[in-house]
């Protein structure tokens, strides 16, 4: 009994300590979930920490290639600052020749105002300013007898000018004194001048055709060639020509078109048409403004017909391809409906290339910094995006190659931060995408440099600019007493061309057929007088005779024309109201045939 009840004891001892395992193991139970559950949290924490270290990684990968990128900008930038302190020497040396010079014309001025003959002048120095009206004094009354005498000196010293040609012209001293006379009792003093200035020009012309030819060309009759385009010439009723002995590639203008930021700046509607309809002489024989006619007339280029007008025109006449301006601003882009249209449209078959007109926009429309209204943003980045939009172009069947490259122009690549970079960026960029090698020029619009100091293939002359037109606005009666602009004339460009300099770098002739932007300078304009069309058959004709004779390659044979439609400069081949197509009748033509044949190797007589 006793050993029973010790059993049921120790019995309910381990019914106790199973009751007790079981609270255990409820426990741990409780305690394994409890882990599992941690567990998978760290599992998920791991995982997120795992996908953050990728993400690093491909962070740190590309701040490896930004700063790699960084080098090589910085590398370009310790490049171009070399080559500005080298720039800056050069300019110091300059400047101290320049003082010299100064410091030695000081010592000539100071010598010649303590000369005798300085003070002896004195008193014709003193009537001048009187003339001029400098004096608000006492003697103010005294300018209008002042300024009879001085128009009788200047009378006088225009026939001392022209007199010693119109003697050798006329037969000599004595027949030049009878003519005179009779004309001095017939039609007076205003009589002799206007004939002497008649029988003067007469006397230029003359000599001017006396001049030896250039290689390979018939002695050219001005006087005849001007009289084959005088007046209105008619549209040519003929085929486009089948070749021609150069590439007659000209400046296009896109303006002709409204967009918003020039309805902003300028006001509703606006286009170049605005300048152009307003323009008024500034002085008499000023011709102002230049009127469009048919076919095409005061056209808008957002309207593709336009478009398909002028190409018809040109290849009539032997243009071989327009070069478009191009408007780029750090990836903002204007006026460039024009281009896009000819792009979207493959029966436009004239070919066509660009030229990146990379200055700001400014309401003075001279490219400089003063009121700018959208700024150019140069930049590595920049270039690459400007490529990268452009290849579309350079990709089009029609576009203008070089040897098999396309050709790229750039208005003003003084204005890039560092040309060369920009060179070797756009043409590695191009080999990398298929495009190959491009070739590269530049317009000597403000600078004349060796190309290869950018980077370049090449350089294009832009006349007028550049070109050192002879100054004639002192021989100008203004009709305008506030007109303030200058006056060149357009021959003496013509001239140059008889006798071109030759460049030690690959240089493409450029022709203008006229140059007035009295349009947009109002008084203050840049006027070219005495141009014609004759003349300008002329100066393309050198132009295209020096091509042919120092370019092997004839993908080279290139001539540019500035313009085809600068209107508001007048700068335009598009037909007038004034000559008609004679202008653009002003191609490569044969010179013993009508104004409509086209001078090719095809054509007879003498070429």
């Amino acid at each position: 009994g006793q050993t029973i009840a010790e059993r049921d004891t120790r019995i309910a001892d381990l019914d106790g300590h199973i009751e007790n395992l079981g609270q255990t193991i409820a426990e741990r139970d409780t305690r394994i979930a409890d882990l599992d559950g941690h567990i998978e949290n760290l599992g998920q924490t791991i995982a997120e920490r795992d996908t953050r270290i990728a993400d690093l990684d491909g962070h740190i990968e590309n701040l490896g290639q930004t700063i790699a990128e960084r080098d090589t900008r910085i590398a370009d930038l310790d490049g171009h600052i070399e080559n500005l302190g080298q720039t800056i020497a050069e300019r110091d040396a300059q400047i101290f020749e320049r003082d010299n010079q100064l410091a030695s014309l000081s010592q000539k001025l100071s010598a010649i105002i303590n000369s005798r003959s300085w003070k002896i002048t004195r008193p014709f120095r003193f009537a001048g300013r009187l003339v001029r009206g400098e004096f608000q004094t006492a003697l103010s009354p005294l300018r209008p007898y002042a300024q009879r005498v001085g128009h009788q000196f200047r009378r006088i010293h225009l026939l001392w000018r022209i007199l010693p040609t119109v003697i050798r012209l006329g037969g000599g001293l004595p027949a030049t004194a009878v003519k005179t006379c009779r004309v001095l009792k017939r039609e007076g003093v205003e009589g002799i001048l206007r004939r002497l200035r008649f029988a003067h020009h007469e006397a230029l012309g003359r000599a001017a055709e006396v001049q030896s030819s250039p290689s390979g060309l018939s002695s050219i009759d001005y006087r005849t060639e001007d009289a084959a385009l005088r007046g209105f010439i008619p549209l040519l009723e003929d085929t486009p020509p089948e070749s021609t002995l150069a590439r007659l590639i000209c400046f296009y203008l896109p303006q002709f078109h409204a967009i918003p930021e020039n309805d902003a700046w300028w006001g509703n509607g606006f286009t170049e048409w605005a300048n152009v309809l307003p323009a008024v002489p500034q002085f008499e024989g000023h011709y102002q403004p230049h009127e469009p006619t048919d076919p095409l007339g005061y056209y808008d280029l957002s309207n593709p017909e336009a478009q398909h007008k002028q190409v018809e025109l040109a290849k009539r006449y032997g243009i071989s391809g327009f070069c478009f301006y191009f408007y780029w601003f750090g990836g903002k882009r204007l006026l460039d409906t024009p281009i896009e249209n000819y792009l979207a449209d493959p029966s436009l078959d004239l070919p066509f290339c660009l030229c990146w007109a990379n200055e700001n926009w400014t309401r003075r429309w001279d490219g400089l910094d003063s009121e700018v209204l959208i700024a150019q943003s140069h930049s590595h980045e920049d270039d690459l995006a400007f490529i990268f939009h452009i290849a579309k172009y350079m990709r089009d069947t029609r576009y203008i190659r070089i040897g098999g490259k396309p050709l790229l122009l750039v208005y003003r690549p003084c204005l890039l931060p560092d040309a060369k970079a920009t060179a070797r960026r756009w043409r590695g960029w191009c080999r990398e995408n298929g495009l190959g090698e491009i070739y590269l020029a530049y317009t000597q619009s403000f600078e004349a440099v060796n190309p290869e100091d950018y980077g370049f293939d090449a350089a294009i002359e832009f006349p007028p600019n550049n070109s050192n037109p002879q100054n004639i606005t002192e021989n100008i009666k203004s009709l305008d007493t506030a007109f303030c602009g200058t006056v060149y004339d357009w021959r003496s460009l013509v001239t140059g061309s008889e006798n071109y300099r030759l460049p030690n770098y690959k240089l493409f002739r450029g022709v203008c057929p006229s140059w007035d932007n009295t349009a947009r300078r109002k008084n203050k304009g840049a006027i070219l007088v005495n141009n014609s069309p004759g003349l300008y058959r002329r100066w393309l004709r050198n132009a295209i005779e020096y091509t042919r004779e120092h370019f092997a390659n004839p993908d080279e044979h290139l001539v540019f024309v500035n313009a085809w439609n600068e209107w508001a400069e007048g700068a335009h081949l598009e037909p007038d109201a004034k000559h008609g197509y004679a202008l653009v009748a002003g191609d490569a033509r044969c010179p013993d045939r009508t104004v409509g044949a086209v001078w090719s190797p095809s054509c007879t007589g003498d070429t």
